[in-house]
């Protein structure tokens, strides 16, 4: 009965695997248009790109921003800005802040901790 119930578990893992990766693979390849929220204003130095202005607040670009900019968010250790940043390499440019939900280890309570502090340039 026991190896029964573990097959029903392993069978509704890789089920819900499954469909998670359905979701993604659809969300990737339709990306609707995104309303601008702007204006955007370039800040901080030539030498320092990725951040932005948006309503007169400094914000992190999620497009132009490395790694170490990105660490500098609540929440967001190396490891996960790496992922940010091959996210983006690997699907291009963000086209919106919600897209952080995408990459893999960014859940709903990070985004929400960081949402006001990222926006989303041209690329």
């Amino acid at each position: 009965m026991a190896a029964k119930d573990h097959k029903a578990g392993v069978d509704m893992c890789i089920l819900a695997c499954v469909a998670l990766m359905a979701i993604l693979a659809v969300a990737l390849t339709t990306r609707a248009a995104v309303p601008s929220y702007g204006p955007y204003e370039p800040v901080g130095r030539a030498d320092q790109p990725g951040l932005l202005v948006v309503d007169g607040e400094p914000r992190v670009d999620l497009n132009t921003a490395g790694v170490e900019m990105l660490q500098a968010l609540e929440g967001i250790g190396p490891v996960l800005a790496e992922r940010i940043v091959e996210f983006r390499e690997q699907f291009g440019p963000f086209r919106s802040v919600e897209e952080l939900m995408l990459v893999n280890g960014f859940g709903p309570g990070k985004f929400e901790a960081v949402r006001d502090l990222v926006a989303v340039s041209g690329g």
